[in-house]
């Protein structure tokens, strides 16, 4: 593949005979990947300036353009639908859209007033004068006013809701608000209720949604999972859609088992009963990775929280590579103190993740293999330790756990193990007294070819700042409040 360098005193002529294939690599390397210090119009501002140029790089350039969708601000839906009304074969092109806030599009208008003719009154109520093109666009909403209506609440907004579904070529949606409309939708377009008033997104592979705030009904949930295509899906808030979300009836025939096509599901904030969380883990066919931040509300109903789960989760030993069990309550009650079983068992585990007490346990005797704990293909091994459960866990139970697990690298096992961090949680009045002497681990890891890190996040009102000391790096973390 050319490098960019080489071909920066090309002419325009020697660039316009350039191959296809070519020119469609220069001009993806245009795109500059978002990033929060930089503005996401910056990353489409070179392509559109490509299109200008000629006919022929307009052709290449324009998918390009079109294929992500950063949709960072109310003008911008309202400009790209506008921008869709007049030229519908760009409709085609759109494959990711991403919103990463809320706002309502309808309150910046379109030049012509186009969107405001769309809705009127309270209840953002369909009119029936509607121009030629849009008409044209909306015409499956139409031929089922009344059930759209139905699912609108004042709070949604009905054209970014429009902008979705009629985007037949979607495969990567993410928006970060509570919009029950499209939520519905996606749900209905899982069990196929209405796929004949919109695009059933056949083509969608990776979702993420936010269900805080939203009144979304728990049996609308299992829905998601049932959509054809998709492989990734993220939810935030899961369990968050009901004030008592843990006390949800729970009916597993809602579920279905093991027939999800989602290899990667991501739960996070996860207020509700272990019994629905393991019915989305169970749902999937083969998870390839599985993440839950946050765990439910402490109650009498959750016990053996994660007992429970990691019972489910061994269903998919054989193919899951990255586990994720970032608890935000750690430490906190006797309710989290539990160990996860069996974790030598998961035989494809290459990204482990979890706190130090659910691996080893509090009553840990040093007698203990340690390949009883560690996945034999484990490749990155990450231990989080809460100040709160500090105290609890002996210097003794880490002596023992690391210096085996080194024994075990220098002897030849976990030969794919490569990083090992420890990231203990602290507060201003807190400090790092774990009884181990990091230096000489450190080194006996890399005698093994193993990283050994430890970092220390502090909670502190001020900007995050991160300094290096020696072997240990230090977080210091705003807090939220």
């Amino acid at each position: 593949m050319p490098r960019t360098e080489s071909l920066s005193n090309l002419t325009f002529l020697e660039m316009e005979s350039l191959p296809t294939e070519v020119l469609l690599y220069i001009f993806e390397s245009l795109q500059e990947s978002f990033s929060p210090k930089s503005s996401p119009n910056e990353s489409s501002k070179n392509l559109a300036q490509v299109c200008l140029t000629c006919r022929r790089f307009q052709d290449i350039a324009t998918p390009l353009l079109y294929r992500d969708i950063d949709l960072y601000s109310p003008s911008r839906v309202a400009r790209l639908l506008d921008t869709l009304i007049l030229h519908p074969n760009l409709i085609n092109h759109v494959k990711k859209v991403r919103r990463r806030r809320y706002f309502r599009a309808l309150a910046f208008d379109s030049d012509d007033g186009a969107f405001s003719k769309l809705f009127q009154g309270e209840g953002n109520i369909f009119t029936k004068e509607l121009p030629p093109a849009i008409e044209r666009l909306l015409y499956k909403f139409q031929k089922h006013e009344d059930t759209i209506i139905s699912r609108l609440n004042y709070s949604d907004d009905p054209i970014f809701a429009i902008l979705i579904f009629l985007l037949p070529q979607l495969e990567d949606l993410s928006c970060m608000i509570a919009a029950n409309f499209w939520l519905e939708g996606l749900g209905c377009s899982g069990s196929g209720k209405i796929s004949d008033t919109i695009d059933s997104f056949q083509n969608l592979r990776s979702l993420c949604v936010e269900l805080r705030g939203s009144e979304v009904k728990a049996a609308e949930i299992p829905l998601l999972f049932r959509m054809p295509t998709l492989v990734d899906l993220t939810i935030i808030g899961f369990g968050s859609w009901c004030r008592d979300a843990w006390h949800i009836p729970h009916k597993q025939e809602d579920w279905p088992v093991r027939s999800a096509t989602i290899e990667r599901l991501t739960l996070t904030v996860s207020y509700c009963h272990v019994d629905i969380v393991s019915s989305a883990v169970r749902t999937c066919k083969a998870l390839k990775s599985f993440q839950c931040t946050g765990t439910a509300n402490p109650s009498p109903r959750n016990q053996q929280y994660y007992t429970i789960l990691s019972s489910v989760l061994l269903e998919h030993a054989d193919t899951l590579k990255t586990l994720v069990l970032n608890d935000t309550q750690l430490g906190f009650s006797s309710f989290h103190y539990e160990r996860i079983m069996s974790t030598n068992n998961f035989v494809s585990l290459e990204t482990f993740e979890l706190p130090f007490y659910m691996l080893v346990g509090w009553d840990n005797q040093p007698h203990e293999k340690i390949e009883r704990f560690i996945p034999p293909k484990i490749t990155t091994l990450m231990l989080d330790v809460p100040q709160e459960s500090a105290d609890r866990i002996s210097g003794r139970c880490f002596d023992w756990f690391f210096l085996a697990l080194c024994r075990a690298c220098l002897a030849g096992q976990f030969l794919a193990l490569k990083k090992i961090c420890i990231r203990y949680h602290e507060t201003l009045s807190g400090s790092l007294e774990l009884g181990l002497d990091f230096v000489k681990l450190r080194e006996m890891f890399l005698a093994c070819d193993v990283s050994f890190d430890v970092c220390v996040y502090i909670l502190h009102q001020a900007e995050m700042k991160r300094r290096k000391c020696s072997h240990t790096v230090i977080y210091t973390v705003s807090m939220i409040s």
